[in-house]
């Protein structure tokens, strides 16, 4: 299932951007524990999943609290990407 915007806004409604960005503080705490555990350990883990799924709901409200238009974010987006294929090809030119 899919959740509309109109959902994410009914969550930060309920619940106040305060209380959001601490929560989404929290969630991108605990997924930076589950990569470390993951470069400790090589393992695959249910954990990573749902600290994944709970960082890119988060980041969809911060989306919406910033008032970040989603054609704004692919671009930038696209600019590190691009940036960061560049970087590698001139690394790899030396």
């Amino acid at each position: 299932m899919r959740y509309s915007r109109k959902d994410y806004i009914k969550i930060i409604k309920h619940y106040g951007e305060a209380s959001q960005h601490e929560k989404a503080s929290e969630e991108l705490r605990e997924l930076d524990k589950e990569i470390w555990r993951y470069m400790d350990t090589g393992d695959n883990t249910t954990e990573q999943l749902s600290e994944l799924a709970d960082v890119c709901n988060m980041l969809v409200q911060l989306q919406i609290m910033w008032d970040i238009h989603g054609d704004d974010l692919m671009a930038e987006m696209d600019r590190k990407m691009q940036r960061t294929l560049e970087r590698i090809e001139n690394e790899s030119a030396k």
